[in-house]
């Protein structure tokens, strides 16, 4: 199930939205400088760190409002 989504989230096959697949890739990116930051000696400025994460929830919620939007046939 996980492996049919995200080939689906990659390929043109069906409409994945491109904010979702920003959101993953910057949520990843999070994961990769919260590790970096913990355990060597680089830090990674706070500002940065909060700006990323607010920009991926942003993205997420995003495609949510798409979505229902979407379904609403206003």
């Amino acid at each position: 199930m996980l492996k049919t989504f995200l080939l689906s989230l990659i390929s043109n096959a069906t409409q994945v939205s491109s904010k979702r697949f920003s959101a993953i890739i910057l949520v990843v990116t999070l994961i990769g400088a919260s590790y970096i930051a913990t355990f060597t000696i680089y830090k990674m400025p706070q500002e940065m760190f909060d700006t990323l994460a607010i920009l991926a929830g942003s993205l997420f919620g995003g495609t949510v409002v798409e979505g229902q939007i979407g379904r609403a046939h206003v």
